[in-house]
């Protein structure tokens, strides 16, 4: 599957963006056009979102395993299904 491979900025927090004194911190980011989502790893910790595009310019135009994005896409729906599992158990 096509995707678009590009460095992005991030920072920690609204504090760090703010207060820190420097551009923060640039990450590798992967955007898969077909089914709408970026993913990346920031802090060992894995971040996927749905997304219209990617969030720099076009940095290098790869290939991915379909399998990876069709895990992706199962991801953010059980994240989504668990969200409002979640949200029911801590308002009742």
């Amino acid at each position: 599957m096509k995707a678009i491979k590009y460095k992005t900025t991030v920072h920690r927090s609204v504090l760090e963006a703010i207060h820190a004194g420097y551009g923060g911190h640039e990450i590798t980011e992967i955007f898969i056009p077909e089914v709408g989502i970026c993913f990346n790893i920031f802090d060992n910790i894995l971040n996927v979102f749905e997304s219209d595009g990617p969030r720099e310019l076009v940095e290098e135009r790869i290939e991915i395993d379909d399998e990876l994005a069709e895990e992706l896409v199962m991801y953010l729906q059980q994240k989504e299904s668990l969200k409002k599992l979640c949200k029911s158990s801590l308002q009742g």
